[in-house]
């Protein structure tokens, strides 16, 4: 197969059609950091009641301005267009916003958990562009939210897109070089933190929810156009699971794309062993035990690589989370730290590349 994909093109036009494809989808990932901004407790305009003449004074979200005895809640008109003050979800409702917050992070568990080995049974392709098609749905669907639950809803089903990203990793794996796997792969985990600084960048300066979501939309429009234009299935995966035909087919396109129809035609005359080959791992495979993850545990050296790599996750997606939804706690401004985080987590993506 290494053979097969190097006489086709392992680094032309279609291999970087793989890349931007892989890119945009980690970019836009970080749309449910969006909506944990936009989910962020503003400073309130108060009017004090003891003294009603004054003018509005800003202090920070506490629940000492929700004592409606005590203080009159003026909305910002510079913050209108943060969900807080657009749905009220402050004071007696702030359970809405912390509702809308375990659901992002509910769904991004249960994708992790239960999608992953879709991909394996039933291909990348089909997997793949049915999350970036749903991406966009739910990108337009948050652009025009008409109140908490629309949000709540859409987020809940969006955080399960964020599943494309960790299918990047062995998309990268499969159709690039592998020289050059470490390089694209730093590339693609930093455009999260990325689009993360522009989002910062942006809500110190416009922050408007559908302005923004209206820019996401369009970014997700030319990933789709790219997707069903330039995708296609593993012909590594192919090659294992024993499709000859649709592999080959495969193998085709990239060499079309690539302008190298010319050396796979000569080389399919000139190497007939190939096909052989094909035929062979289809009944190799047809024989082949099919293992599911319980099965892995049960291997010693398996089931402690794992354990630690689980521990490893763990340990840094607790770091990672902590960090970003502590944000509106940490002294300065919300939005400047949200630039200098994820300005050190880019920074240590391209290094690990």
């Amino acid at each position: 197969m290494d053979k097969c994909l190097e006489i086709v093109g392992n680094n032309g036009k279609f291999q970087k059609n793989i890349i931007y494809i892989c890119v945009l989808s980690s970019l836009l990932t970080t749309f449910y950091t969006i909506i944990i901004s936009f989910l962020k407790q503003p400073d309130f305009l108060v009017i004090d009641k003891k003294n009603p003449n004054e003018k509005p004074i800003r202090m920070p979200y506490s629940k000492e301005i929700c004592d409606r005895s005590k203080y009159e809640i003026k909305k910002d008109i510079k913050s209108i267009h943060n969900w807080i003050y657009e749905f009220d979800l402050y004071c007696e409702r702030e359970y809405l916003n912390i509702l809308i917050t375990y659901s992002i992070l509910i769904s991004l568990l249960l994708a992790t958990v239960f999608l992953t080995p879709i991909p394996d049974k039933y291909g990348r392709k089909s997997i793949f562009k049915f999350f970036i098609a749903l991406s966009l749905i739910i990108h337009i669907n948050l652009m025009l939210a008409i109140n908490q639950f629309h949000i709540i809803i859409s987020t809940f089903l969006g955080c399960f897109t964020a599943f494309s990203y960790y299918m990047g990793f062995y998309i990268i794996v499969e159709f690039i070089r592998s020289d050059l796997t470490g390089s694209v792969l730093g590339v693609f985990n930093a455009a999260y933190p990325l689009f993360g600084i522009f989002l910062g960048f942006f809500l110190l300066t416009i922050n408007n929810c559908r302005i923004l979501f209206l820019i996401t939309t369009f970014l997700s429009i030319i990933l789709v156009y790219l997707t069903f234009n330039y995708f296609t299935e593993s012909p590594r995966w192919l090659y294992s699971m024993g499709k000859k035909k649709e592999c080959l087919e495969v193998l085709a396109f990239i060499a079309k794309v690539n302008e190298k129809e010319n050396e796979w035609n000569d080389f399919q005359k000139n190497n007939p062993d190939i096909i052989n080959g094909f035929e062979k791992l289809k009944d190799e495979n047809s024989q082949k035990k099919n293992y599911n993850f319980i099965e892995i545990l049960r291997f010693p050296s398996q089931r402690k690589k794992i354990m630690l790599l689980c521990c490893l996750w763990f340990i840094s997606g607790m770091n990672f989370f902590g960090i970003l939804l502590n944000l509106g706690h940490m002294k300065g401004d919300f939005f400047m730290n949200s630039i200098l985080s994820f300005s050190g987590e880019m920074i240590s993506e391209l290094g690990s590349g």
